[in-house]
Formats: C-alpha cells, structure tokens, sequence
C-alpha cells in the first residue's frame, strides 16, 4: 500500500486547497487515479486554527497535513531570523 492508499485513509488537512490541488503530486496523483476527490480535503490549517473544523476526532486517526508554503509564511519566518541575528549580534549589516 502506497502514499496514494495512506492519504485515503487520512483526514487531510492543507495550507492552502487551492495552491495544494494544484501544485502536490501527494494529492494530485491521488486524484488523477480516483483514489480522492477534493472534497477529501478536509480543511485548511487555518481551519483548525480558528477552530472552524476540528482536528482529529480519535487517537487512532492519521492526519495528513500538506504544506506547499505561502508567502506570509516565508515573511514570518525571514523576520524571525532577522529579529534572532540582530539579538545575537549574527550576521552583517550593508548599506544599499
């Protein structure tokens, strides 16, 4: 049993459903052979953050999250490292 069969089984949980039906094989494949169909995907991460949709409802569930990344991810990240090497004194300043 292959990935294709493991993310039928699971409830799938995405960043984005739009970028993530378009841009992962993990899911497209799936599709393609009629393993899932998008309503497969269960949610988005931010539903389960704001508490829109629950998470998984038993232990025993498998959870499949699919991240393909967003820009204000990439930001949030790209601040915190700056924010970390000006605390510790990393890195080098220019001047453009």
């Amino acid at each position: 049993m292959g990935l294709d069969h493991t993310v039928a089984r699971s409830l799938v949980i995405v960043d984005s459903r739009h970028v993530a039906l378009a841009e992962t094989g993990d899911l497209i494949v799936p599709l393609g052979q009629r393993i899932i169909n998008e309503e497969h995907i269960y949610a988005e991460l931010g539903d389960i953050i704001l508490a829109t949709k629950e998470g998984r409802a038993d232990s025993n569930q498998i959870t499949f999250f699919k991240s393909v990344g967003l820009a204000a991810q990439d930001v949030a990240a790209g601040q915190l490292a700056m924010q970390n090497a000006i605390a510790f004194g990393l890195g080098q300043s220019t001047k453009w």
